[in-house]
């Protein structure tokens, strides 16, 4: 399950930009778009946020996901 791998890599980020501001903002949601061929499971990834957020400053912070199609674009005739 590589939802775990990518919620740990989210919230390393996350945390690195939180702790940068001078004034630490209150987060209440984080809006994340997955890609639909990335094999991510919108659900599985809901419940490692939550898992790997308790006991933490991003403790009930609601994480919006947006699925997104997959958009191929043909460079000879330029469509997509």
């Amino acid at each position: 399950m590589h939802e775990t791998d990518m919620t740990k890599a989210l919230i390393l980020t996350i945390k690195d930009w939180y702790y940068a501001q001078p004034e630490q903002p209150k987060i209440d949601k984080i809006h994340l778009v997955v890609g639909k061929f990335t094999c991510v499971e919108p659900v599985s990834l809901q419940f490692a946020f939550e898992v790997q957020t308790r006991n933490t400053f991003l403790e009930g912070v609601k994480l919006a996901i947006r699925d997104i199609p997959l958009i191929a674009f043909c460079h000879s005739c330029q469509l997509e």
